[in-house]
């Protein structure tokens, strides 16, 4: 009983008071790169499912399942391998590739 009457009321609730912004700062830091589009005609939707089974789709994929911070680490590089292998299966089937401005890369 001595405890709670030599302890001030804040020195008590101060662990519990800055307990949820330790938390919040274990968040991601920086954003999630954005999904990939949706195909816009069944070409390219075969091309996306295609690329699945790329060399360097797979190798990402494999990274990202070693742990929870791999799947963040890496999920930018999965985006781009995907892309380029969709890419590429497009171009090699004489489809124009999506026009516009390249991804914007987050630094690590």
């Amino acid at each position: 009983m001595r405890f709670f009457v030599t302890q001030s009321p804040a020195r008590l609730l101060a662990p519990l008071l800055l307990a949820p912004l330790l938390l919040a700062g274990c968040d991601s830091i920086k954003p999630n790169p954005p999904p990939l589009p949706a195909p816009r005609s069944p070409q390219e939707a075969d091309c996306q499912k295609k690329a699945q089974s790329d060399p360097a789709v797979y190798d990402f994929r494999m990274r990202q399942l070693a742990s929870a911070w791999a799947a963040d680490y890496y999920r930018q590089d999965y985006n781009d391998a995907l892309r380029t292998a969709t890419n590429r299966c497009l171009s090699a089937m004489g489809i124009a590739l999506p026009g516009g401005v390249e991804p914007i890369k987050q630094p690590r």
